[in-house]
């Protein structure tokens, strides 16, 4: 129960961030023929509760209540983000996820997550949504122009969403230790703003002066997301880059009345939100794969993390060593996967059980990987039986697809590695 609340609360940590600087990037990606007019509208008079009003027809719920706000100038906005969120960037579970992209050398072994999140509220922030508060909190300037008001219209969707449907509760995952699956959700919720604020924008084209530069800024050079690791740049970046397309997807399908049913009936996984007609036609759900509990070869040896790798994560995994469309094929066909790190006394113990929805897809799948772990040793791999065996002074790994599985193995020698994949299903 305390595991799931971790990851409940790094979710909502990572939202309310984010938010706070990229509302308007997909927009800006999504819509790239909007020119704003050479001049900007500005006012010294700002009536947020009238644009929540407006939100709610824009978004087709009713406001229930006034959503509470609060203005504070750009300094205490920024420490109130601090308060809030300083004990979860020490948590476990960002820890934990640390060990895990560090081992497979996805991100530095110097820079942590932590700091990362912390520099992002070095950057410009204007307002957010807080969930557990239920309150909006925003800078307070003399002059609001459009790119503030574009940011506020997100924030407010999210405040409606979360009067009809309890976002706090709605990202509580289903299942116990699924990152993918508290991504998903995530998309939904963050497409789902990015919906609204899309028919905001439309309505409003004739406001938004300064909006390209504001918008293109978010990631610009020098940026905290511009200078992080492109697999963490990517993960941080999906609810909005892809939880945009897939809800205008819902939306065309259905109107607003299908994207409030997602609510009861969410995506599962990111492979989902990838593929929209995954979830709008015959839902293809994920496979649920396990590992054995605690092999007697890891007696002594302390569980780091165990949880699944979505398509999201292999696919941007690919991409850090394959060009992307490669690394995109390589990743599509993913069906289930769950991992688990384990280390002791230095040493790390890495075992990956995945299913692909056909062997073809594993396949593209195995050569993905092959071509990680060749960089990864230095050299080709000794056959075992259709996988490969791979060793150094410091470590074996073992790649064995079967059909449509596929599962790698890596710990510090090769006798641990192959006793370890005799061990999974």
């Amino acid at each position: 129960m305390t595991e799931r609340k971790g990851s409940t609360e790094l979710v909502i940590l990572l939202s309310l961030v984010l938010c706070a600087f990229l509302v308007g990037l997909t927009l800006y990606q999504q819509l790239p023929a909007f020119k704003p007019p050479p001049t900007a509208t500005e006012s010294r008079s700002f009536d947020l509760d009238a644009l929540a009003q407006e939100m709610a027809r824009i978004r087709q719920l009713p406001l229930l209540a006034a959503i509470p706000w609060e203005a504070m100038d750009e300094t205490q906005l920024k420490e109130k983000l601090l308060a809030m969120n300083a004990e979860m960037l020490n948590q476990k579970e960002l820890q934990s996820s640390e060990k895990v992209l560090q081992f497979l050398g996805l991100i530095p072994s110097a820079p942590d997550l932590g700091k990362l999140l912390l520099d992002l509220y070095g950057q410009e922030i204007v307002g957010f949504y807080d969930p557990p508060a239920k309150k909006m909190y925003l800078i307070r300037r003399e002059l609001m122009g459009f790119p503030e008001r574009l940011t506020f219209a997100h924030e407010l969707a999210h405040g409606l969403v979360d009067q009809r449907f309890d976002l706090g509760a709605f990202l509580q995952p289903l299942s116990p230790r699924n990152d993918d699956e508290a991504t998903a959700a995530r998309c939904l919720v963050e497409g789902d703003a990015g919906m609204a604020q899309t028919l905001y924008l439309q309505a409003h084209r004739s406001a938004g002066a300064a909006l390209s530069l504001f918008l293109s800024g978010l990631v610009g050079e020098g940026s905290a997301l511009a200078s992080a690791p492109s697999y963490l740049r990517d993960a941080l970046l999906f609810p909005y880059q892809g939880g945009f397309p897939f809800v205008q997807a819902v939306y065309q399908d259905g109107g607003w009345a299908a994207v409030d049913q997602a609510y009861a009936a969410p995506p599962l996984s990111s492979e989902q939100i990838l593929h929209p007609e995954k979830y709008l036609g015959e839902p293809d759900l994920p496979i649920e794969v396990e590992i054995p509990e605690y092999p007697e070869e890891l007696t002594g040896w302390t569980l780091v993390r165990d949880n699944v790798l979505g398509e999201l994560d292999f696919r941007s995994w690919f991409r850090t060593f394959l060009p992307d469309a490669d690394a995109d094929q390589a990743a599509a066909g993913w069906g289930g996967c769950r991992y688990q790190l384990w280390q002791k006394e230095g040493l790390s113990a890495f075992i990956l059980n995945s299913r692909w929805d056909s062997a073809d897809d594993a396949w593209e799948a195995q050569y993905a990987l092959e071509m990680w772990l060749k960089y990864r040793f230095r050299q080709a791999p000794e056959v075992y039986f259709q996988g490969g065996l791979y060793s150094s002074p410091r470590e074996a790994a073992v790649l064995y697809p079967d059909r449509s599985s596929l599962q790698l193995v890596m710990s510090p020698d090769e006798e641990s590695a192959l006793a370890l994949l005799k061990n999974l299903p």
